[in-house]
């Protein structure tokens, strides 16, 4: 088995591993705020600092979350550019060579044309990382402010526990 036959059939699998994923991207990024599963999380408040240590660790779990799950949609996507991208400059630079024409303008027009199905593909495709990108930054921006409220409060919490054990001293002040 030659190495290329063996590189096809590993561009395969991962067609076949990436392409049904790009449904669930799409109803993923289309969620309403608010929704189940929704990958629009909100930023912690500054009233935020009033719940419980268990809140704020749902809190935490649930932007840990969606930073995971877009980090993977991101990736998946990525991976669908990369071979849509291919498929494009296959197809383009073989109708290229097929193309019949008097010159290289008419050719290169023919091979546009034939090709421009996949051109919008790999143009929403590029759409689509885009937006899973913003989506990520979001969710990452969001766990670790969950993160930070979390520690904060543990912090706030542990100080008060030593204030009331008389357990504070001078120079935790300074």
């Amino acid at each position: 088995m030659s190495i290329d036959l063996t590189l096809k059939e590993l561009g395969r699998a991962i067609e076949d591993l990436v392409g049904p994923e790009l449904s669930q991207i799409i109803a993923f990024m289309t969620k309403d705020p608010g929704e189940r599963g929704s990958p629009f999380i909100q930023i912690p408040k500054p009233d935020d600092v009033d719940r419980s240590v268990e809140e704020l660790m749902s809190l935490v779990a649930r932007t840990s979350n969606a930073y995971v799950h877009t980090s993977r949609l991101v990736g998946l996507s990525r991976a669908e550019l990369k071979l849509a991208a291919g498929r494009y400059k296959r197809k383009h630079r073989s109708m290229l060579g097929a193309a019949g024409g008097s010159n290289q303008h008419a050719r290169e027009a023919a091979a546009i044309n034939a090709s421009e199905p996949e051109a919008v593909a790999v143009d929403t495709l590029e759409a689509l990382v885009e937006m899973a990108e913003s989506m990520q930054s979001a969710a990452r921006v969001a766990s670790e402010s969950a993160r930070k409220m979390l520690d904060k409060v543990s912090d706030m919490k542990m100080g008060t526990m030593r204030g009331e054990h008389g357990q504070e001293r001078e120079e935790g002040f300074h």
